[in-house]
């Protein structure tokens, strides 16, 4: 979300260089398989959003208009 946010600034261009946005797309997978997979063995696992205390938080962090 806050990611989206911060392309937007930059005419919609990831702003992640590439061998992070490798990292970040491989963590996203290994977490959607992770979860396929507690649910093949029965186990309870939510995927809930952030809320948005920490979205502000991330907003502030990453969007400041200081730079």
């Amino acid at each position: 979300m806050v990611l989206e946010e911060v392309a937007a600034q930059f005419d919609s261009e990831d702003p992640l260089l590439p061998p992070v946005r490798e990292v970040l797309d491989k963590t996203r997978q290994d977490l959607a398989d992770l979860h396929l997979l507690l649910d093949f063995v029965d186990a309870e696992a939510e995927l809930p959003e952030p809320d948005e205390e920490r979205v502000e938080f991330l907003r502030q962090r990453w969007l400041r208009e200081d730079s």
